[in-house]
């Protein structure tokens, strides 16, 4: 049957919009458009109209000062299959979206600027991240700018040892841009010993040189490759006897090893060193309690409690319960961590705090290290509407092998103790 014949039929009756729009593509009724899509060339009919209502960028190339008199449009950079999934989804919104074809979509609607199309690959790798594929995906995530779905791939390589390993060893891992790569090196919680991350960098960098055709037993060919990446290696940390096997392989140059020896040693170097030597820490939430309830009121008295670890970390901040009478609220809040000597080891001026919900942070400006098997208190002023209490709290919690105990203290005047109250979670650090 021809166009015009197709044309002529009362097909249009008893159908929406979009059914209508899938009917005039399926049957290639009055096309006036051709793209020529791929490597090869293959002939893709479309409607100039359906484009330029459904894309900013389709419209520009068919309506706009730069359209020409053309019917033919070369699209050499996305293969057939994937153009007529693009074509689908602005004619009638239907999409097939699967493992192979999904980085092809992505690119094509960030292409065309189909930013709905755009967001759906987006939910769809978010909820599609392993660790063979999260190398992959995180570099297409910067690539697209897709920065929720970039962050989702940190925190799933570093949510433990065991994955981060497993990433770090796959294929894929010797593939990763050197952006990427960096992103991950020097991050402080990145769970891996900084053994075994040089040698990843090692691997990696091997696997570039031989790439790009240098010689791989070049040692300045495996430096020059690594660059600045060498110096996210935290070799300050490692025990001498690891430092010196590591730089029998001749990656460091003479005086980076001397100087690295020595401060390892705690013999004192001269210049300051390029390496970092702060350690790499995980950031973890304790709670002692869920249970919510009205109220907790103020009055300026003191909310207060003590605290125990099993093992030294740093305290970086506070969970406070919320106001239950407003959506927005504000508190003015101060408050201390006092050691079992009297002393204030950490002190969070008293500022106001705006915030919603039933719970809010208190985030210190520097992290307070907290001795393992000692007492400290957390001294708590507030000031504001009346917030949510818990009960039935638990006098003791573990969480990634950090246990903390909790019981009463003597500087409490408005009824917090191990059981009740206001201060629901601790924000801590590890070292790892």
């Amino acid at each position: 049957m021809s166009e015009i014949d197709q044309s002529s039929n009362n097909w249009q009756v008893g159908k929406k919009v979009l059914e209508c729009n899938k009917y005039m593509y399926t049957k290639q009724i009055q096309c006036d458009v051709t793209f020529k899509v791929g490597q090869e060339g293959k002939e893709v009919k479309a409607h100039r109209y359906v484009l330029g209502s459904r894309s900013s960028v389709f419209y520009a190339m068919l309506f706009g000062s730069l359209s020409g008199n053309s019917t033919d449009i070369i699209v050499p950079d996305i293969e057939p299959d994937i153009f007529q999934e693009l074509l689908r989804f602005l004619y009638y919104e239907e999409i097939t979206v699967k493992e192979e074809n999904v980085l092809g979509i992505l690119y094509a609607s960030e292409k065309y600027g189909v930013a709905d199309l755009k967001e759906y690959c987006n939910s769809y790798l978010k909820n599609h991240i392993s660790e063979e594929s999260v190398c992959t995906i995180m570099e297409n995530a910067k690539l697209f700018s897709l920065n929720d779905l970039f962050t989702k791939c940190i925190n799933f390589i570093v949510k433990s040892e065991a994955t981060t390993k497993s990433v770090f060893e796959s294929p894929n891992f010797l593939e990763l841009n050197r952006e990427c790569l960096a992103s991950l090196t020097k991050l402080d919680n990145l769970p891996v010993n900084e053994e075994f991350l040089y040698k990843s960098l090692k691997l990696w960098s091997l696997r570039n040189c031989d790439k790009e055709g240098n010689d791989v037993n070049n040692t300045e060919n495996i430096r020059s490759m690594m660059g600045d990446l060498l110096h996210h290696v935290r070799f300050p940390l490692m025990p001498l006897g690891t430092f010196l096997k590591l730089a029998g392989d001749n990656i460091l140059t003479d005086q980076e090893k001397d100087q690295m020896s020595k401060f390892i040693a705690g013999i004192p170097v001269e210049n300051a060193l390029i390496f970092p030597t702060g350690h790499r820490t995980k950031d973890i939430t304790i709670y002692r309690g869920t249970d919510y309830h009205p109220f907790w009121r103020f009055y300026g008295k003191i909310d207060a409690l003590i605290f125990r670890v099993n093992k030294t970390l740093y305290m970086r901040g506070l969970i406070l319960l919320g106001s239950c009478e407003k959506d927005l609220y504000t508190y003015t809040v101060e408050v201390k961590i006092i050691n079992s000597d009297n002393k204030t080891v950490c002190w969070f001026l008293e500022q106001p705090v705006t915030s919603s919900g039933k719970e809010f942070q208190v985030s210190f400006d520097e992290h307070c290290l907290v001795e393992a098997n000692q007492d400290y208190t957390i001294w708590l002023r507030m000031f504001g509407s009346k917030s949510y209490r818990m009960k039935n709290c638990h006098s003791m919690v573990t969480e990634d092998d950090v246990q903390v105990t909790f019981k009463n203290s003597e500087l409490c005047t408005n009824g917090t103790n191990g059981s009740r109250g206001q201060i629901p979670g601790f924000l801590f650090s590890i070292p790892l």
